[in-house]
């Protein structure tokens, strides 16, 4: 899923001019501070665990995302790594994904992208999307 399809709020832009988002449109949510949201409605086919994917850009600094599911905030914030080892500043270097296990409900559930304050909260999201179960690919 293009992350820049999803329900946005707070400091929060569709963008697409840095080079390499992996969307189909080269689009990206740009997730700029404190109170940026972005929120994917999903329907799953059953309850159980997944596996939520984040595809992602950080300008050489790692960042962190709460993942807000089903309106309960997850305690653990969801790290974004700069895997890709870009230099600071280098956006269109730093492409790359990240992971979290997530459980939930057969039917509509809702997955927000939340910025808390204490989060490292800039970073760029070009993609989200889930597998069934706990798998790491």
């Amino acid at each position: 899923m293009d992350a820049a399809s999803l329900r946005i709020k707070g400091p929060t832009t569709a963008a697409s001019d840095i080079q390499g988002a992996r969307s189909e449109t080269g689009s990206y949510l740009m997730m700029s501070g404190p109170g940026a949201s972005a929120t994917w409605t999903v329907n799953v086919p059953k309850d159980g665990q997944y596996t939520l994917f984040v595809g992602y850009s950080v300008p050489g600094k790692d960042a962190a995302t709460t993942l807000v599911l089903n309106s309960k905030v997850r305690e653990a914030p969801t790290q974004l790594k700069n895997y890709a080892m870009a230099k600071e500043g280098a956006w269109d270097k730093g492409w790359t994904r990240s992971f979290a296990y997530v459980e939930l409900n057969k039917g509509t559930n809702t997955i927000e992208f939340y910025s808390m304050t204490d989060n490292q909260t800039q970073y760029a999201l070009d993609q989200v999307w889930l597998k069934e179960g706990q798998v790491k690919g």
